[in-house]
């Protein structure tokens, strides 16, 4: 019988830990191409969350750009684009959700338990937050309506619309990334008082992003060539 029981325990903690591991996750995609970009194009992308388990009191994901002197982030942008969402909820921008993970009053009286949600903390856009350069890093911070309350978000979703995030190529040169970070120190996931372990938090692989090849130098002797002859040809 204690056998059965130690074997019903490693089980119930097996099933426990797979739980938390794949509880929430976060995903990063493009809306369109990031190959062959030139000076003056536009990189949007959008981020999206899954939470399969309840209680969210304040989440924060940066997403990291490599290289500012490539790529630039513009909130004004991404707060301008139309909304990743379908129904669009009042209050909600081109950049963010009005709120998410909501969940209706329950109850009355003395026992009622208030509508719960997460908002975002800035709006109508996100904002970057001191980072090293060349690095630029971009916080997706949400927190519950109410912080100083006890109750905590009671939904769950899956493939939720958190925010758009809009870059401009103000150079072209080497290949570069965005990516999903939960390593910077700015970075959280708490539920109720509890600290979720960040490294359980699953994130979609980094975006590529490359640029039209820069002219080599036999190119714009080539070029500078050809245009000598023309001007020759004109003045003959």
């Amino acid at each position: 019988m204690r056998i059965l029981k130690l074997n019903l325990l490693a089980v119930a903690l097996l099933l426990l830990g797979a739980t938390n591991a794949s509880a929430f996750a976060i995903n990063m995609v493009a809306r369109n191409s990031t190959t062959s970009l030139d000076v003056s194009d536009t990189i949007t992308v959008d981020v999206f969350f899954d939470a399969t388990a309840i209680g969210i009191k304040f989440f924060s994901v940066a997403v990291l750009n490599s290289d500012t002197s490539l790529l630039s982030y513009d909130p004004v942008a991404s707060a301008a684009v139309s909304p990743k969402a379908d129904p669009v909820a009042p209050g909600t921008s081109g950049g963010q959700p009005s709120y998410i993970l909501y969940s209706a009053t329950v109850g009355s009286g003395m026992t009622a338990q208030p509508a719960v949600y997460l908002i975002p903390e800035q709006t109508p856009a996100f904002l970057t937050f001191p980072s090293a350069p060349p690095v630029e890093q971009v916080n997706v911070n949400y927190l519950e309506v109410n912080p100083l309350d006890t109750f905590d978000t009671r939904a769950t979703g899956l493939n939720i619309w958190i925010a758009t995030l809009v870059f401009h190529v103000d150079a072209t040169g080497d290949s570069q990334s965005l990516a999903l970070n939960l390593s910077v120190p700015s970075a959280i996931l708490q539920l109720g008082d509890t600290l979720v372990d960040l490294n359980t938090v699953a994130l979609s692989a980094p975006i590529t992003v490359t640029f039209v090849p820069e002219p080599t130098t036999a190119v714009l002797i080539g070029l500078g060539l050809l245009g000598l002859a023309i001007s020759g040809r004109r003045q003959s």
